[in-house]
């Protein structure tokens, strides 16, 4: 069962199509679960980071595991499992993959963060329940008429979130809006037009 496994993971690599990939059912699963919002996880957002070949926390979501753990934005994931593989050796999406799992299991890792990276922090953390927070707000620092919305990934729950970040931030007196959509993946093609056709007044989004 393994070595189909790799056989099909490598029949995908040789396509040379890079947003091509090959899940089992159980990592098919908790991408479904994640695309409906209702992630098992610790619950955090991640980027590959090119300059380190690690991968990077983007975001850590409100009553997470990983916040209660102390997590951190900007954290660099080294190693990943209780033999402390290399994020380097096994590659991005390998190195995510072993960080995924369902709620009850412990996801154990190691990431430096500080000045030049020199504060090392090893965490084990039990995986639970997480409504993804994909929508993040604010009103800018430097002019209270402009409104920020960053989007992080797009799942079912996103446009809910989107339309209420709206919402508050033009109740708070904005008059102009900013859409920080950096270093995000993608995700579920309904929620992008569902979004697109809230901003929208006329006129298709999308052909197919």
């Amino acid at each position: 069962e393994k070595i189909n496994e790799y056989i099909l993971r490598g029949y995908v690599a040789g396509t040379g199509d890079k947003y091509g990939a090959y899940f089992t059912p159980e990592e098919y699963e908790l991408l479904t679960a994640d695309n409906n919002g209702e992630m098992q996880g610790i619950g955090v957002n991640v980027i590959y980071n090119t300059e380190y070949g690690l991968i990077e926390v983007l975001s850590v979501m409100p009553d997470s595991p990983a916040l209660e753990a102390g997590v951190q934005p900007g954290d660099l994931i080294t190693y990943v499992g209780e033999e402390k593989e290399s994020v380097v050796e096994l590659g991005y999406n390998m190195a995510v993959n072993k960080m995924q799992g369902k709620a009850g299991t412990t996801a154990v890792f190691t990431v430096v963060r500080g000045k030049d990276y020199s504060e090392t922090v090893e965490f084990a953390i039990v995986r639970g329940y997480v409504t993804e927070v994909t929508v993040m707000s604010h009103i800018c620092e430097t002019d209270s008429t402009v409104g920020i919305i960053k989007i992080t990934g797009f799942d079912r729950r996103t446009p809910e979130q989107f339309k209420a970040a709206v919402t508050e931030l033009c109740s708070a007196g904005a008059q102009s809006l900013v859409f920080d959509v950096r270093y995000n993946p993608g995700g579920d093609l309904d929620s992008i037009t569902e979004i697109l056709d809230f901003l929208l007044p006329e006129g298709p989004i999308i052909r197919m």
